[in-house]
């Protein structure tokens, strides 16, 4: 199965795909990181680099880096935490944040 076959257009969750990390470069070397979750749940970071032989082999480097569906939430709550540590507005901002990135938080406020 190809890479891109993995990744999804995007859902409620998570409507980005492949974000780039790293804006592409086209000089004598060419680079770029993405990340894109995937259709399982997953999330996959890559980096790919190739310079000006371009002989597939001789001046390229590919990585990825990926995260298993059960793991992201794990990974989420913990950049989260970390996030938001001592901030003593932490629902606001949570709030703020994930509309910023197309997200609607569920609010529930027993005062």
């Amino acid at each position: 199965m190809a890479l891109d076959e993995r990744t999804t257009s995007g859902n409620r969750a998570c409507p980005g795909l492949n974000e780039r990390l790293l804006p592409a470069t086209d000089g004598a070397r060419y680079r770029q990181i993405l990340v894109a979750p995937l259709r399982d749940g997953g999330v996959r970071l890559t980096d790919f680099e190739f310079g000006d032989e371009g002989l597939w082999g001789l001046d390229e480097r590919e990585l990825t880096v990926s995260i298993a569906p059960e793991d992201v939430a794990c990974l989420a709550s913990k950049l989260l935490a970390e996030r938001l540590n001592g901030d003593v507005n932490a629902a606001k901002t949570l709030t703020a944040l994930c509309r910023d990135h197309g997200i609607e938080p569920m609010i529930v406020d027993w005062s």
